[in-house]
């Protein structure tokens, strides 16, 4: 239990990283009209992440299939307790930012709406494909992490698929999570959009993943 407890408090943790990434995002895109700019900054939620070896979900969903059998169910409760982390991460950061730092008639704020507004009126199958395209991307950019022996060019495939898929407009459960949150919208609707979410994310991170270990074996 303990281990779970510290994957719980990981998750957390990996949650309020991903926020602040989130909150960079929203800053540069309202105050200076520039969406590359702010898909660059919400990479230091990654960042974040991966120095202090923080849990996050979608970072760690396509690695289940390269766990052994026997550590396979271990793994898929980490993911349990992780994203549960992840969850109470966002909702608190998102709650302390509304309430600490502006005046919810502020421009910003205005921005977040139509942000809001545009995740949950995806039909179903959009908000699935653009998932799957973000759990892709996330799975790259995490195992160029873990394989890259070269300290610069690992960081610098982290930074073109995390900036890459902010940038397209795919969708990341996580970070959507904090801005439901920021927008205090906790709404069936919200959560059927989160929902599927996740299980785009799940779908490209486990393809990319298992396309190389189908490749691998041949």
């Amino acid at each position: 239990m303990k281990k779970r407890l510290k994957t719980l408090l990981k998750g957390i943790m990996g949650g309020v990283c991903n926020s602040i990434g989130g909150w960079l995002f929203l800053r540069a895109k309202t105050d200076l009209n520039s969406i590359a700019f702010a898909s660059f900054l919400f990479t230091t939620g990654s960042l974040f992440i991966s120095h202090w070896y923080f849990y996050l979900f979608t970072g760690k969903i396509g690695f289940l299939l390269e766990k052994d059998d026997d550590l396979r169910t271990s793994k898929a409760i980490d993911l349990v307790f992780g994203l549960l982390g992840n969850i109470l991460g966002c909702i608190v950061m998102g709650f302390l930012i509304r309430f600490a730092a502006y005046d919810t008639n502020h421009m910003l704020f205005q921005d977040l709406q139509k942000i809001v507004d545009l995740k949950m009126n995806h039909d179903w199958y959009e908000a699935l494909i653009l998932a799957f395209f973000c759990g892709l991307l996330i799975h790259i950019g995490v195992d160029g992490l873990r394989r890259i022996d070269n300290p610069l060019g690992r960081y610098i495939v982290l930074f073109l698929c995390i900036g890459g898929f902010t940038l397209a407009g795919f969708e990341h459960a996580i970070a959507n999570m904090f801005f439901f949150a920021l927008n205090n919208t906790y709404t069936w609707q919200s959560f059927l959009s989160i929902f599927i979410f996740i299980i785009g994310n799940s779908l490209g991170g486990l393809a990319v993943s298992g396309v190389r270990l189908l490749v691998s074996k041949e």
